[in-house]
């Protein structure tokens, strides 16, 4: 469904370092079943920031359209000159990019937290 990523609603957590992907710059909670079964929802994902992510890599992107974040799998189609958001969970359907679309991307996740690890 997407989250609004603000200034407001986020909190400090403490990782142990040689858990933590090289390269980490911030966390993101995910809300939804849309990327299982490697993203739970309620999982927390490492991310490190970026301005474009290669197609095929995993991150997090917002478009214009809603002002939402999404964790999505980045997929660009040369041969129907398309750009899609792919859920890992078949029962979502892609979110295409038009155009006309303002699609920005955060950064690429670089793996998801072992909350066994942090409770």
């Amino acid at each position: 469904y997407g989250n609004y990523l603000t200034n407001d609603g986020y909190k400090i957590r403490t990782f142990l370092k040689n858990e933590v992907p090289h390269g980490t710059d911030f966390c993101v909670r995910l809300d939804g079943d849309s990327m299982e079964p490697d993203y739970p929802n309620g999982s927390t994902v490492y991310v490190k920031a970026a301005d474009a992510v290669d197609a095929g890599q995993i991150g997090i992107f917002m478009t214009d359209a809603d002002g939402k974040a999404y964790c999505k799998k980045l997929i660009v189609d040369h041969h129907n000159r398309q750009t899609r958001l792919v859920s890992l969970n078949p029962e979502y359907e892609d979110i295409v990019i038009t155009p006309d679309d303002d699609l920005r991307t955060v950064g690429r996740v670089l793996g998801v937290v072992r909350e066994d690890k942090y409770k």
